[in-house]
């Protein structure tokens, strides 16, 4: 009568029978109920009862898992259009890599994307510069324990893409006059109107930060087993 905890696992893949099993639940429920009082086995339908409100209360939480892995889809093709079946093979790949959840990979790549295109940045240019900074993001979380998770981490490295330069300087991260007109320099950037393009202050700050975290990159697969890292990996699956 009661699923097993392996079925429940297989609902995010067919929402509607999620939502069925949810639907029926107090039927079933009272059914074996039914079927544990005619066995002499009423001690134990409180435990039953426990053990079902958990498998429904982990159903519910697969449902909103999926409906937010479609969410992300769709905003992933949105924001990387003509290049998305590239962006796809560069998230699987980090996410396998990394050990990450595939969704998270997607989701923190079409975040990026979806902040530089805006500011002027060529899509293609900008799913290397997404896929680089996911990539470091995770590293900076290995890197830094005083790091609450990835999703922060990505966050503050968005921010600093558009000039919140406070939001990266705890993890060694300067942005500078000096290392701004560095960077600058280094990219053939021009001022028109004695301003730069958005775009190329955006690339600029992107290579300040690869280039002061030297120290972290590939922190994540070489420390991948610590205690810390196996956690932030355990959140990243069944978020």
């Amino acid at each position: 009568i009661l699923p097993t905890l392996a079925a429940v696992h297989n609902f995010p893949d067919n929402m509607e029978a999620n939502a069925r099993l949810i639907a029926a639940a107090p039927d079933l429920l009272e059914a074996c109920r039914l079927k544990l009082f005619t066995l002499g086995m009423g001690a134990a339908v409180t435990q039953a009862g426990v053990l079902f409100a958990v498998a429904i209360k982990m159903g519910k939480g697969f449902i909103d898992a999926a409906s937010m892995a479609e969410e992300t889809r769709s905003k992933f093709q949105a924001v990387f259009k003509e290049n998305a079946a590239d962006a796809k093979v560069a998230a699987d790949a980090m996410a396998a890599q990394l050990g990450r959840s595939q969704t998270d990979v997607m989701g923190f790549m079409a975040r990026i994307q979806d902040t530089l295109v805006p500011m002027g940045v060529a899509r293609d240019k900008a799913l290397t510069m997404s896929t680089a900074l996911v990539s470091l993001g995770y590293d900076l979380t290995s890197f830094n324990p005083e790091a609450k998770d990835t999703e922060e981490v990505i966050r503050s490295l968005t921010g600093a893409l558009i000039g919140n330069i406070e939001s990266v300087k705890r993890f060694g991260i300067s942005m500078d006059k000096a290392a701004m007109s560095e960077a600058l320099l280094l990219i053939g950037a021009t001022k028109v109107n004695n301003e730069y393009k958005a775009s190329e202050k955006a690339t600029a700050r992107m290579i300040i930060m690869l280039n002061a975290s030297r120290d972290a990159h590939g922190d994540l697969i070489l420390t991948q087993d610590s205690w810390f890292n196996q956690m932030d990996k355990l959140k990243s699956m069944i978020m």
